[in-house]
């Protein structure tokens, strides 16, 4: 489905110069949890700058880039109604790339560990879920990486945990990246590009994977093993769990290469056994032949048949030792844990300073608090939405951070409960964060309306609420990949349940996810929700829009 642009939108062709105050923004480092987030220059460069840069002789006319093309559509942005739930995740996304063995989360206690700060001492219990993002690039040797997660009963009581939902997928052999087009259906989840693709459209239908039991038990003062994964060499691994206990509970998350081992097994002797068979050959058994005279001899080649020597006859072997690899087993995940100490190298520390244009917001390693953001979406009326008016749209955004709320003020970035000095301060992305928001769409006029529910990824801006920018052509730079699910009643009031798949690049307006015709005075629900992809750049926005009279839609 598509919509035509509104009477308000404007299109500003950049020939030169400096971009407007208002669209500043470009220079903004897009990916917060990117730790080479610096300033971009492409799209905000004068043309003195220009000449500077590359030295060029004044008198000579200077080239002038061509700088893309800017929509503005004004209209409303207003903070999304809601909050982030209480529940906490574990979640290790630093550093992202891995190089070697070690720490790379841990909530256990300090005491009695060699490198203290490694742990964070925080027990979780009830309702917690687990998301981690590596990447597995070996500084030495290519070898397999094994990313396990152990979990600690510090009590006298044995507890359990119930795992809810578990999925994890490798870039390399589940989910391989791969070029799909802007908006597809997919009903049965067939379409996915990477392995965060895969697992926010799993996550939304339901599903669980074989390898994550439904129960664990753990013993009273006991470690126990709740996955041990391997990511190959230049492989990435995603993994997201829903999970409740019934007590608090230590976890870490470690990394260790995988572990040479050996076996010794009895096998036959090969040069041995034939030796004693050329002897046997070349030396036959004597042995008294029946019916001579008692000083008569003969031979005869005795082949095991009665009471022969069995020394002769016996197969000779050999102990062997084999060489094979292995994943790490608990005792060595607890020694690393106990010995261990952060992964290293580690990613760039944050500078949480919005003001300045150097902002490096870091990747997450800690408890972050908030797993679902449900609401319903009212205005006017505490129990409605009513719609905006013919041609107008209003907007409400996505994981915003603190350098783009579009000037609402609101950031959705989740507090930590704990965390290392060196990795974010909050939580920025929301990945696997879980957005359900409910629309009960009022028409409050005589006539019937189209209105569409459309999710976008404008510029990111922070000093703006009336309007939203997008580019004409948006860059070859992928900001959201992932499934996106919409309900909402037929012409017969019974549900549908409508999966999209979307990519969509920096500053691309997208389509509809669903255009409704609401008559008169009537109410129609409508439900918009998904997990914020781990690979995923915010911020987006969920748009209402009221289609003119006439206006093309799929």
């Amino acid at each position: 489905m598509s919509s035509t642009a509104s009477e308000d939108t404007s299109v500003i062709a950049q020939s030169a110069g400096r971009l407007p105050k208002e669209n500043e923004e470009a220079k903004e480092s897009p990916d917060p949890d990117n730790t080479a987030e610096i300033s971009e220059i492409e799209e905000a460069e004068t043309i003195e700058e220009l000449e500077e840069f590359l030295e060029l002789d004044r008198d000579i006319p200077a080239f002038e880039p061509e700088l893309p093309k800017i929509l503005v559509d004004y209209q409303s942005v207003l903070p999304l109604p809601g909050e982030l739930n209480q529940v906490p995740v574990f979640n290790s996304n630093s550093p992202e790339i891995i190089t070697q063995e070690g720490i790379l989360l841990s909530t256990f206690p300090k005491s009695t560990k060699r490198y203290p700060h490694a742990h964070l001492e925080a027990a979780l219990e009830g309702r917690f879920d687990i998301f981690t993002h590596h990447i597995s690039r070996p500084a030495g040797t290519p070898k397999t990486l094994y990313q396990g997660l152990i979990v600690n009963n510090p009590t006298g009581k044995r507890r359990s945990i119930r795992i809810l939902q578990g999925l994890s997928y490798l870039n390399s052999q589940d989910a391989p990246f791969r070029e799909l087009p802007p908006f597809i259906e997919d009903p049965n989840g067939h379409v996915f590009s990477g392995p965060g693709s895969r697992l926010v459209g799993d996550l939304l239908r339901g599903k669980n994977q074989e390898i994550f039991p439904e129960l664990v038990s753990v013993p009273p003062y006991s470690t126990k093993i709740l996955f041990s994964l391997p990511i190959p060499p230049s492989s990435s691994r995603s993994t997201y769990l829903q999970l409740e206990s019934d007590g608090g509970l230590y976890l870490a998350n470690l990394a260790k290469y995988e572990v040479t081992d050996f076996i010794e097994r009895e096998v036959v002797d090969e040069e041995a056994w034939d030796r004693i068979q050329e002897e046997r050959r070349q030396k036959p058994v004597e042995t008294e032949l029946e019916g001579l005279e008692s000083d008569s001899k003969g031979f005869e080649i005795d082949f095991g048949r009665g009471e022969a020597d069995e020394s002769l006859f016996r197969i000779p072997t050999k102990i062997i030792r084999e060489s094979f690899v292995r994943s790490p087993s608990l005792d060595e995940w607890r020694t690393l844990l106990t010995t261990g100490k952060l992964v290293e190298p580690r990613d760039l520390a944050p500078i949480p300073n919005p003001s300045s244009n150097q902002v490096i917001y870091g990747r997450v390693a800690g408890v972050s608090v908030g797993s679902q953001w449900h609401t319903t979406v009212t205005n006017l009326d505490k129990n409605k939405f009513i719609i905006p008016d013919v041609g107008k749209a209003v907007s409400f955004p996505i994981s915003t951070t603190s350098t783009g709320t579009f000037n609402t003020e609101q950031v959705h970035s989740a507090p930590m409960l704990v965390r290392y000095p060196d990795t974010a301060w909050e939580g920025h992305g929301n990945y696997l964060v879980h957005y359900d928001l409910q629309f009960p769409l009022h028409n409050a006029t005589d006539e019937t309306q189209k209105v569409s529910l459309i999710f976008q990824t404008p510029i990111k801006q922070n000093q703006f609420s009336d309007r939203l920018t997008f580019f004409e052509t948006p860059p070859d730079r992928v900001f959201y990949r992932g499934t996106v699910r919409v309900r909402y009643p037929d012409m017969w009031g019974d549900e549908v349940t409508d999966y999209y798949h979307l990519v969509q690049r920096r500053g691309e307006r997208g389509q509809p996810l669903v255009t409704l015709d609401i008559p008169p005075n009537q109410t129609m629900d409508a439900r918009v929700d998904f997990f914020y992809p781990p690979d995923a750049t915010p911020p987006q926005v969920i748009t209402v829009k009221t289609l003119d009279v006439g206006s093309e839609t799929d």
